[in-house]
């Protein structure tokens, strides 16, 4: 008894390092598709885009409604410049219009010399969508790349607010929600309604 039992604990013990030898490429493979993947992730993952509050700007290129070139002087240093961004395609800008009409009206009234600019990223459905947009509101399309990629005009809608120097000093982005809407309501000093519920 004692003489097999010997035999069979050094078969297993000879066994041992062949079944490593099959284990290990796997294990190796394991690892390193591991870090291959966090490899990956790490390089694409897209930076936070950083604040623009307290850069300054000296125009906006895009085109007239009719699709003549035109610049937005914003530090013309004479009155603030606001700007929503938008695009007729865009559902939530449709939802702001109640409140966006609601702040021409009132900035009309209390603050006459602020500019006010509705900047479509689109001319695609644009005439269609002119109507829906307050009267007070100068309307420009299509900026030009350079604009793009200094004001990052990409997600809409978006209010930037600039002083008379240029220098973007508010910038709201998204939907007129409660809590933006109050947002606004109280650094104008007006009444800005939030969008509807959606049903």
């Amino acid at each position: 008894m004692y003489t097999s039992t010997d035999s069979t604990s050094d078969d297993s013990r000879r066994l041992r390092p062949s079944v490593w030898r099959v284990i290990m490429p796997f294990l190796v493979v394991n690892c390193a598709l591991g870090l291959v993947f966090l490899w990956t992730v790490h390089r694409d993952r897209s930076p936070v885009a950083p604040s623009l509050i307290g850069s300054s700007h000296s125009e906006i290129a895009a085109k007239t409604l009719g699709g003549a070139s035109t610049r937005l002087i914003l530090d013309a240093r004479e009155r603030h410049t606001l700007v929503y961004v938008f695009s007729p395609s865009c559902v939530w800008c449709r939802r702001n219009e109640r409140s966006l009409a609601a702040l021409a009206t009132a900035l009309r009234q209390s603050d006459p010399k602020t500019k006010l600019v509705a900047l479509s990223l689109s001319g695609q459905g644009l005439e269609q969508y002119i109507p829906r947009i307050p009267v007070e509101f100068d309307v420009i399309f299509d900026p030009e790349p350079d604009s793009v990629t200094d004001l990052s005009l990409r997600s809409t809608p978006r209010t930037i607010l600039f002083d008379a120097r240029g220098t973007l000093i508010k910038d709201w982005s998204g939907a007129y929600t409660p809590e933006l809407a109050a947002d606004i309501s109280q650094y104008f000093g007006i009444l800005v309604p939030p969008i509807a519920e959606i049903r």
